[in-house]
């Protein structure tokens, strides 16, 4: 029995440097009854995000993949925007809850080749504050959140 491993690495075009223009009252809320595809945009608690590019937005639909939410949001989305205007001032209470969450999930973001290997070498792991894999210095490398690792 002879077994091989294949490794494919695949080149994206990311966003995630763009900001809405939009006040997000025109982005659809998500819900976990749609389907998303790649560049497809959906808010959550006052935040819009972005379906990552093939092969992570096969993750925008999955349970455990919700924007915003748990560790494994930022593997299928990228936060865009905020909202804004009068469709913000309906969560405006909630806002404030979310933007701490995200300061204590981005001390763990940090970049690599795979999620294990960055958890097991924090001191060589180079950290990504906003869950971006543009900030990744490392071709090829992915940006990670839930990591072990620690910025704080």
């Amino acid at each position: 029995i002879f077994f091989t491993n294949t490794l494919f690495i695949y080149a994206q075009e990311s966003n995630s440097d763009e900001t809405s223009e939009s006040d997000g009252c025109d982005i659809p809320a998500f819900s976990s009854d749609d389907n998303y595809n790649a560049n497809d945009k959906a808010s959550f608690e006052n935040m819009i995000y972005e379906c990552k590019p093939p092969p992570r937005d096969t993750w925008c639909s999955s349970v455990g993949y919700e924007p915003g939410t748990g560790i494994y949001w930022d593997v299928a989305w990228n936060e865009v925007g905020m909202v804004t205007g009068p469709c913000a001032e309906e969560n405006e209470d909630n806002s404030a809850d979310l933007i701490i969450e995200e300061d204590e999930e981005s001390h763990h973001f940090f970049c690599g080749l795979e999620w294990g290997a960055v958890s097991n070498d924090c001191d060589a792991a180079q950290h990504c504050p906003s869950g971006s894999d543009d900030e990744c210095e490392l071709p090829g490398a992915v940006c990670f959140g839930g990591t072990t690792c620690d910025s704080a």
